[in-house]
């Protein structure tokens, strides 16, 4: 039988996509992405998926990224970065992760400066407290040239309903 929306609204998905290029110069402090934020309901499991496009102009700035989660979640999750910005060997282009170790300090992709990245992830949330569920990112140095993150979303999906 297919999902229909109006039988189960709890497995309904959840959508931001990214309308603009968000710009941060002279800051390491991760902070929240104006357009790559969802809004969790509480006592849920969701696979997640996102994708966006990083620029930097130099190979000072690179990128540092994390995600803001609900108080207590918890779960896995991967990332393929690919492009003729990253910098470093093909074993660096996969990245696997619990969020009890990505939370605390995040992820620092490298770039060379003389190209795009293309950022993709999935993974798995199990949500007790619903919540914001955001990329955070910052530049890994701080450096008064432009990294940019554009493009595409963060998607959301509940796959199990209930308390844990």
């Amino acid at each position: 039988m297919p999902y229909n929306p109006a039988v189960f609204p709890e497995f309904a998905g959840l959508y931001a996509r990214k309308s603009g290029n968000t710009s941060r110069t002279t800051t390491t402090v991760f902070q929240d992405d104006p357009d790559l934020t969802l809004t969790l309901p509480a006592n849920g499991v969701y696979e997640w998926d996102i994708m966006f496009e990083v620029q930097s102009p130099t190979a000072v700035p690179d990128f540092k990224m994390n995600f803001t989660i609900p108080s207590g979640a918890f779960g896995t999750g991967w990332f393929l970065k690919a492009g003729s910005g990253l910098s470093g060997t093909p074993s660096d282009n996969k990245d696997n992760f619990s969020w009890d170790d990505m939370i605390p300090s995040g992820r620092i992709i490298f770039m060379t400066g003389s190209g795009d990245l293309v950022v993709r992830g999935e993974g798995i949330i199990t949500v007790n407290t619903g919540g914001t569920f955001a990329l955070k990112w910052a530049q890994a140095t701080s450096s008064g040239d432009a990294t940019i993150v554009s493009g595409h979303w963060l998607r959301a999906r509940k796959i199990v309903s209930g308390g844990f």
